[in-house]
């Protein structure tokens, strides 16, 4: 957790500006990944699923018994 309150995160994260076409929102991602990863930061990565997904609904009367 870092110490910010989250208005003053978003105040600044809305001081950046709004991007006006597709190109520049291409380019500030790009900007920001390359920036990211010069710090050791990734961008997140799909992982390889270790089992088939359970069906839909079976864990639903398990989960309803705890409530």
């Amino acid at each position: 957790r870092s110490g910010r309150p989250l208005r003053d995160v978003v105040a600044h994260a809305l001081g950046f500006g709004r991007t006006r076409t597709p190109d520049e929102l291409r380019a500030r991602q790009q900007e920001w990944t390359a920036l990211a990863m010069r710090h050791g930061v990734c961008e997140p990565r799909a992982r390889q699923a270790v089992q088939a997904a359970r069906p839909l609904g079976a864990d639903t009367a398990a989960v309803l018994a705890t409530c």
